[in-house]
């Protein structure tokens, strides 16, 4: 099976950035129907802006979960993890950062689930004045998923 979702379907416009802590926010979902015993692949793709000029954590993770999901700040609320979550330090002068994740997850339930990237932004120091927000660029967003059977 074959499943995809562009970015003109991204959830959220932006990522609220706090000073440390996290809002999870679930920015591409795809709703798959999976057989135990399926190989899911995943890959998802996009970039995001920042107009701040001190470093912010852009941290990312693929998961899926039962039921669509919503921003959060309970990260036991995102899901199961697909891939290990990483985050790296977007700078000004970057401006842009990619976005680029790839994973391979065997499906130990069959069902009907929704498979989720899922993103998030912090920085160490109080919000400089520019809206408290990292922006999705949501043209650049694409999803894919698809499965295979052992």
């Amino acid at each position: 099976m074959y499943w995809e979702q562009l970015g003109s379907n991204v959830n959220f416009p932006f990522l609220p950035v706090w000073e440390n802590k996290y809002t999870y926010v679930p920015l591409v979902s795809i709703p798959v129907t999976l057989c135990e015993g399926d190989i899911l692949h995943v890959v998802a793709q996009g970039e995001v802006t920042t107009r701040y000029r001190d470093e912010v954590g852009i941290g990312r993770v693929l998961t899926l979960s039962t039921e669509p999901l919503s921003a959060t700040q309970v990260w036991s609320e995102v899901g199961t993890s697909l891939n290990p979550a990483t985050m790296e330090n977007i700078t000004q002068q970057q401006h842009h950062q990619p976005v680029n994740l790839s994973t391979m997850y065997k499906i130990t339930e069959s069902g009907n689930r929704y498979v989720n990237l899922v993103m998030y932004a912090a920085t160490c120091k109080q919000n400089d004045g520019h809206g408290g927000n990292i922006d999705v660029e949501k043209n650049t967003f694409k999803m894919s998923v698809t499965t295979s059977h052992q």
